[in-house]
C-alpha cells in the first residue's frame, strides 16, 4: 500500500514511522521501523531542518583541529573583551549622575556662567557608540549563540529607541552600527540625553545588559574550548549551537 493510499483512506500509518530519529534518540510515538511521527511532523514545520543544522554545526566546532579550536578561542576571547569595553563605555555614562548636571563655567573675560560640559558628554556618547559598534560587529559573527542573541538585542534596542536617538544626534546605519554627530548632540535636549544614557532602566543600561550576556557566553566557549588542562578541548558543555533553534 502506497503512503497516498494509507492517507487517502485513513488507514493505518504506524507501518511508516519508526522507533527513533536521525540521531538514534527513541520516540514512545513510533512503532517499527526507521522514521518516527514525531519526525514526520517535524519535518512539516520546519523544526527538524533548523535541527539538523544546529546539530552539525555543534559537530563541526566539536570535530575541528587544534588550530581551528586556537582560532576560535581566540575570536571568542576578544568578543568578551570588545564586549567588556562597552560595558564600561555604559557604565561610564549612566552611573556618572553628575555628568548631565550644569557646571560652572569661565569665559574668556572671566565671567561665570553655568551650562553642560558638552565637550566631556560628547566624548563619552563618541566612546560609547564606537564601543557599541565594536561589540557588536564581534558579537554577530560569535559562535556562542548566546553572543549572538546578545549582540541581536543591541540592534533590537536601537532600533526601539531610534527616533530617540536620532534626536540626540545618532542614527543607526543598514549594517546595525551607530554613528554621532557630534554638532546636532550639542544642541540636544538634555532630558532626552538623561533618558538615553543616565541610571537604571536607560538605553545605555540596556546595552549594558546585552553586553553583560555577550561577555559571559564567549568567556565560557573560549574556556570549555580549551579547557582546564591547556589543552583544546571538543566538550562545548552541551553545545551551544543547539542553543540556536530555542
Amino acid at each position: 500500500m502506497t503512503i497516498n493510499s494509507i492517507l487517502s483512506v485513513g488507514g493505518d500509518t504506524s507501518s511508516l514511522f519508526g522507533s527513533s530519529d536521525i540521531f538514534g534518540n527513541s520516540s514512545s510515538s513510533s512503532t517499527s521501523g526507521g522514521f518516527s511521527l514525531a519526525d514526520y511532523a517535524s519535518i512539516k514545520n520546519g523544526s527538524y531542518g533548523k535541527l539538523t543544522k544546529a546539530y552539525y554545526a555543534k559537530k563541526k566546532i566539536e570535530e575541528a583541529g587544534g588550530e581551528d579550536k586556537k582560532e576560535t578561542v581566540s575570536a571568542e576571547k576578544k568578543t568578551a573583551a570588545s564586549a567588556s569595553s562597552l560595558r564600561a563605555a555604559a557604565s561610564a555614562l549612566k552611573d556618572n549622575k553628575s555628568l548631565f548636571e550644569k557646571v560652572t563655567k569661565k569665559n574668556a573675560d572671566g565671567e561665570e556662567t553655568k551650562d553642560y560640559d558638552w565637550d566631556n558628554i560628547s566624548k563619552k556618547v563618541q566612546n560609547f557608540v564606537d564601543a557599541f559598534n565594536e561589540a557588536y560587529a564581534a558579537g554577530s559573527k560569535s559562535e556562542a549563540s548566546g553572543s549572538y542573541r546578545g549582540a541581536l538585542s543591541m540592534v533590537q534596542k536601537s532600533a526601539a529607541n531610534k527616533n530617540l536617538l536620532s534626536s540626540v544626534g545618532i542614527s543607526i546605519g543598514e549594517d546595525g552600527k551607530l554613528s554621532l554627530n557630534t554638532d546636532k548632540l550639542k544642541e540636544a535636549n538634555i532630558n532626552d540625553l538623561k533618558t538615553l544614557f543616565s541610571g537604571s532602566g536607560s538605553f545605555a543600561d540596556s546595552i549594558d545588559s546585552s553586553a553583560s550576556q555577550i561577555v559571559t557566553n564567549s568567556s565560557d566557549m573560549a574556556r570549555k574550548l580549551y579547557g582546564s588542562n591547556g589543552s583544546y578541548s571538543g566538550n562545548i558543555g552541551g553545545g551551544a549551537a543547539l542553543d540556536t533553534i530555542v
